[in-house]
């Protein structure tokens, strides 16, 4: 997407049944409300930290959204302004939080050799 893109607007990829990621560019602030909405097939979706707003019901509908990987932290997911999840796809969602290096505890992802979104395996004792 273009740099002047900073928004996905209402209902942008509304029913997409065959969308099962997303890779939401960098550029991005805001996920309009029901962008998403219905992507029965949605399984997984990466969010950059440009993304500062979340409007009611972008998820709604996305009945397989597994995996939420975020590219910063959880302090910063805390401060992105979710509106209201209504079926609670977004909420429900494990979260990753990025992390370049192996972290000591759970919960994070990096990206592998191929560049696609991993989660750090914890290893054990």
């Amino acid at each position: 997407m273009p740099d002047s893109v900073t928004s996905l607007g209402y209902q942008a990829f509304y029913g997409c049944s065959a969308l099962s990621s997303v890779t939401i560019g960098g550029g991005i602030t805001s996920i309009s409300s029901y962008t998403f909405s219905g992507c029965t097939s949605l399984e997984t979706i990466v969010i950059p930290t440009s993304v500062t707003q979340i409007r009611s019901s972008a998820f709604i509908g996305c009945s397989s959204l597994e995996t939420v990987y975020y590219c910063g932290d959880s302090s910063a997911w805390s401060d992105i302004d979710k509106g209201t999840d209504v079926d609670g796809s977004l909420t429900s969602a494990k979260k990753y939080y990025y992390s370049e290096i192996e972290p000591d505890g759970e919960g994070f992802w990096h990206l592998d050799e191929d560049g696609e979104p991993t989660v750090w395996e914890t290893q054990a004792d």
